[in-house]
């Protein structure tokens, strides 16, 4: 079975309660869209908490359909571009299966650490602490429990991975010593390549949690 590596934004509300009751970890995991908590909602006879978002979701879709047919809208958006507005709140309100908040690194995680780090172990600096780092909290989620960063943590490590740079990377990228290092998931040039195209996704995904203010959950499933 293969190793993949997450992050995923969680509010400081959100923080406060799994530090409070760390098993409810494994409920910020499913997502906005639990599919299995519905119909055991539906069930019983409930509208689940899912079930009203999606709902709600669906009258903001029809909403902004409605608003692009008026008369007298100025024309210029494609088709195309309509349409991602129509789906926009059923795709955050996750109809169809994506989180927003999650960013998956696949298996590239530990490939993409050993670049920005130089090291196969966790590392103790804002950047080492980006997938690897964290403090352990809650039940094994399949490669060892999940891991917090504080909100201030993510700031720090946002501001650090903003002066990497893909040519850094590539700089540090020597395939013969990795494999010797035993990186997992790492085995030829096309490895190397997929994990220099996630540096980009990652400082976004800081960047844009650093602005709003979330802690992180990072895990391996």
């Amino acid at each position: 079975m293969s190793m993949t590596g997450y992050l995923r934004r969680i509010t400081p509300e959100q923080l406060h309660s799994v530090r409070q009751k760390p098993a409810s970890i494994r409920t910020l995991l499913r997502g906005p869209y639990d599919m299995k908590a519905m119909i055991r909602d539906q069930l019983r006879g409930k509208l689940s908490p899912q079930r009203l978002a999606m709902e709600a979701a669906y009258a903001r879709a029809l909403e902004i359909k409605d608003q692009i047919k008026q008369p007298g809208n100025v024309p210029g958006a494609s088709a195309n571009e309509n349409r991602q507005k129509i789906m926009r709140p059923l795709q955050e309100a996750g109809a169809f299966g994506e989180d927003r908040d999650v960013l998956n690194l696949q298996k590239s995680w530990h490939t993409l650490h050993y670049l920005m780090t130089g090291s196969a172990l966790p590392v103790d600096s804002p950047v080492g602490r980006a997938i690897l780092g964290g403090q352990e909290l809650g039940p094994d989620l399949g490669y060892g429990p999940g891991r917090i960063l504080t909100p201030e943590q993510v700031r720090e490590v946002a501001e650090s991975l903003s002066q990497l740079a893909k040519e850094d990377l590539v700089r540090r990228s020597n395939l013969s010593s990795m494999v010797a290092a035993d990186i997992y998931a790492c085995r030829d040039s096309g490895d190397l390549d997929l994990a220099h195209e996630y540096l980009p996704q990652l400082q976004l995904f800081y960047d844009e949690a650093a602005s709003a203010g979330y802690a992180m959950l990072l895990y391996i499933k």
